[in-house]
């Protein structure tokens, strides 16, 4: 069942339990797609079925059939890990922290593609500000105001040595290492294909 004609804003979340949890509560799709143009699909054994699923509200009655879920990006993201080449990057970026500074400085900086979220977070008693990264399903981790504007603008197309040549060069450098480290950026070859990185006004939840 699909929802093609109605709230067709994208989730910029990695799953749809995080827009879920993102909405009011006359905001979730129980409640806004009552009486909306709906299209069922009568689909068959061997039927593929595409659509925008990053758009798209959708809801199956399976009774009891296997489907084979294939999602695509273009913007790098691989929050669970399935492509092997993404291990494999992250190894390699592993890596790179530890070596030589000549060696590191022609290497392109990109949002890791387990990267999922930047949030401020205040506390109770005397609402403190503090910035925070996540990498999907892990533990949140503490950045400063230098690392989250590494992490705006680490596009994969400006080397570590441009980047950190652009001002407070040690201090740039050291938060471009560190966010590798803990698998908020990847570090990848000069000539690597930058993936797209839509403006984030472009993002409208719900």
């Amino acid at each position: 069942m699909l929802y093609p004609y109605s709230y067709t804003e994208l989730n910029p979340y990695n799953t749809s339990a995080g827009l879920r949890r993102s909405l009011q509560p006359d905001q979730l799709p129980e409640v806004i797609l009552k009486g909306e143009r709906e299209a069922e699909l009568d689909d068959q054994d061997r039927d593929v079925v595409a659509f925008d699923g990053s758009k798209t509200w959708h809801r199956r009655r399976s009774a009891g059939a296997m489907n084979l879920y294939c999602k695509f990006n273009d913007f790098g993201s691989d929050p669970l890990g399935e492509d092997p080449r993404t291990g494999q990057l992250r190894e390699a970026t592993l890596a790179a922290v530890k070596s030589a500074p000549d060696e590191q400085d022609s290497l392109l900086p990109v949002l890791s593609r387990r990267f999922d979220t930047v949030s401020r977070v205040y506390t109770r008693q005397i609402w403190q500000e503090a910035l925070q990264a996540t990498v999907f399903d892990e533990e949140p981790f503490g950045i400063s105001e230098v690392q989250h504007e590494v992490l705006r603008t680490a596009d994969g197309r400006r080397s570590l040595a441009d980047l950190a040549g652009s001002g407070n060069g040690d201090e740039v450098r050291r938060a471009i290492l560190l966010l590798a480290e803990r698998g908020a950026l990847d570090l990848v070859p000069a000539g690597t294909p930058a993936p797209e990185r839509p403006k984030a006004e472009a993002f409208v939840a719900g």
